[in-house]
């Protein structure tokens, strides 16, 4: 077997492919299917957009992908505690996220 690394995009019968294959190294493993489903939430100030956060579960817990908000409330905490415990309540018992240093040296 000779094996090559290129740089491209995954075609969709490869994603097909990989997923098929953690299926089968999960059950082989005794862990159940398990579909994964994104969840996303915005926040607002009345009809302005002021941030968002959004993440794909892993049963009972959310791996947060994606978490903007606008500079002039950012810091607050207030939004982060909102998404925190409406996340409780559809069953998620810990959310995962992480950040480069750089944009979050506090974090």
């Amino acid at each position: 077997m000779s094996v090559e690394v290129i740089e491209r995009d995954v075609t969709a019968s490869e994603l097909e492919r990989m997923k098929a294959g953690f299926a089968e190294c999960a059950l082989e493993f005794g862990i159940h299917p398990h579909t994964q489903v994104r969840y996303g939430v915005v926040a607002m100030d009345g009809d302005k957009f002021i941030g968002c956060a959004s993440g794909a579960d892993g049963q009972e817990l959310v791996f947060l992908s994606d978490l903007w908000l606008e500079k002039s409330i950012a810091g607050m905490g207030q939004s982060c505690a909102n998404a925190g415990s409406e996340s409780f309540e559809l069953g998620i018992a810990r959310i995962y996220t992480w950040t480069a240093g750089f944009e979050a040296p506090l974090f």
